[in-house]
């Protein structure tokens, strides 16, 4: 289902931003809309959900101002470079070479897990993250046009993308205040989308 949904939101951005396509001029204001509405669903999520909670004597924890400061602002960080690098690439790249690099993440995933001491080395682990990252990129191989600059700019968020779901990790483990992925996006998305408004 991710794989599915990540190649759908690919193709709209491609239409939406590509250079043959739509060109709309300002992707990362575009980019930057997006998060409002993702903090906008996991706000309204997060509210039922407390309510709920009360209901069921279960309150969620405030997040203390050091976890954001040391974990939620990594995260947003990483997730706006990541989105953001990811669309500018789109407007030189098609989503068929988009998807060859991005499918090396794992690869990216695994090395910051090991160099942040989240993984352990394991033989098995690399042969299925090598054979995941081959499986995708020939399920992707096809007409891809070359360009440097888009190839930068995806590589880069890429790289961006393995140490982001490893301070991702590093965030929700153990971390009572973000129970669910909702109450994750509720804190990382507004900070993701005002850094990419200024970018943009």
């Amino acid at each position: 289902a991710w794989f599915t949904c990540s190649i759908l939101f690919s193709l709209y951005n491609k239409e939406v931003l590509g250079e043959k396509n739509l060109k709309f001029p300002c992707p990362l204001l575009l980019t930057s809309s997006n998060f409002v509405w993702q903090w906008l669903a996991a706000a309204i999520f997060v509210k039922s959900y407390s309510r709920v909670g009360s209901i069921v004597q279960r309150s969620v924890p405030e997040i203390s101002w050091e976890t954001y400061g040391s974990k939620v602002l990594p995260c947003a960080i990483g997730l706006a470079l990541d989105i953001a690098l990811s669309n500018l690439s789109l407007v030189h790249v098609t989503v068929s070479f988009y998807t060859m690099v991005k499918a090396t993440a794992p690869i990216f995933a695994l090395f910051f897990g090991l160099l942040m001491g989240l993984e352990e080395p394991d033989a098995k682990v690399f042969g299925s993250v090598i054979l995941i990252v081959l499986g995708l990129f020939m399920a992707t191989q096809g007409n891809s046009e070359f360009n440097m600059t888009g190839f930068f700019l995806v590589f880069f968020a890429t790289i961006i993308s393995g140490l982001r779901w490893n301070l991702l990790q590093i965030l929700v483990q153990g971390e009572e205040s973000l129970p669910t992925p909702m109450h994750v996006l509720e804190v990382v998305a507004p900070i993701s989308g005002v850094l990419i408004l200024v970018l943009s």
